[in-house]
């Protein structure tokens, strides 16, 4: 939940949206409460006034992160970090780097097969285990 509002507030919380361009898991960081920590903002960039979408001619993100419209068109807005946030959610889900793994399943529809059992399941949930 910290790092969907980290991104929301980059997208909202300034005069002109900042698009981070690098949300992936190796970009998180937990503090010593526990609590998610998005970092290395070196790809960040603010949205021009005006603009709806920063494009400055060369591709920079994390490739395996990224949206298909951005490697054609060179265009990333909030839409292309929240396409970010999504693939991070899913490799949360299915404890797979690689989204190309992930589509195989969606495509033949075995989606449940490959979400992680610690995720779903029964009894896997520790606070289930607890409840008495």
């Amino acid at each position: 939940m910290e790092i969907a509002n980290a991104v929301a507030y980059f997208h909202v919380g300034f005069t002109r949206p900042i698009v981070s361009k690098n949300i992936k898991l190796a970009n998180i960081l937990f503090d010593k409460e526990c609590v998610a920590k998005l970092f290395d903002f070196t790809l960040s960039e603010a949205i021009p006034e005006g603009e709806t979408h920063v494009n400055n001619g060369v591709v920079r993100a994390t490739m395996e992160h990224v949206a298909a419209e951005y490697l054609h068109t060179g265009d990333f807005n909030e839409k292309s970090d929240v396409y970010s946030f999504s693939i991070l959610l899913l490799q949360l889900l299915t404890g797979h780097e690689s989204r190309e793994c992930v589509e195989k399943y969606i495509e033949n529809n075995r989606f449940d097969e490959i979400i992680d059992p610690m995720i779903v399941g029964d009894g896997l949930c520790p606070e289930k285990e607890h409840v008495i």
